[in-house]
């Protein structure tokens, strides 16, 4: 990922224009992107740039850059989503980040899979996160209504860090969960 530190930010941000898929700048693990089949228009996109400069005692600037692009079909939904950011202190750069990410989803209709009941829903989440080392994230669950209010959830995670630290040898960490849930 050397290669994202020396690509210019304005070059990342056109390329993550030009792409074909875009997201929220988000780095929650699993978080739900719109239904594809609700929405309004086939394209959402918001591209944001921002500079502050300072001066006095110190002399200071920062530039910061994201976009956001969504792109829906009837089933499906693809998301591509950059940042940059770069800050100076007294002309010498003193932080500089760069992120790109995309992730997509597709709604099973019943032809796809076999219903378990009407009260019961099986999820499955998967993101990758790059930068220094990767991480990749799995989360299996299994959500049963008991009523209008309360749902019971199992899951099963997994984690995989591909430079765990020294004081977490293991690259894979597994996490089995259950929940009681109460929806409003």
């Amino acid at each position: 990922m050397k290669l994202l530190k020396t690509v210019p930010a304005a070059v990342m941000l056109a390329g993550g224009l030009f792409a074909s898929v875009g997201a929220m700048a988000d780095d929650s693990v699993f978080t739900v992107m719109d239904d594809p089949s609700a929405a309004k228009k086939p394209f959402e996109g918001v591209v944001n740039a921002g500079y502050l400069a300072q001066s006095g005692n110190t002399k200071s600037s920062s530039m910061t850059a994201d976009s956001t692009l969504t792109w829906y079909g009837n089933t499906t939904a693809w998301s591509l989503w950059g940042n940059a950011s770069n800050t100076s202190s007294n002309d010498e750069r003193s932080s500089e980040k760069y992120a790109v990410g995309g992730r997509s989803r597709y709604n099973l209709t019943d032809m796809n899979y076999v219903q378990m009941t009407d009260n019961a829903k099986f999820s499955q989440g998967v993101s990758v996160f790059g930068a220094e080392d990767t991480t990749v994230n799995s989360e299996s669950a299994l959500n049963v209504a008991i009523n209008a209010h309360f749902a019971l959830k199992v899951a099963y995670n997994v984690t995989w860090n591909s430079e765990p630290p020294a004081s977490a040898p293991e690259h894979t960490d597994r996490r089995t969960s259950l929940s009681l849930g109460y929806k409003m």
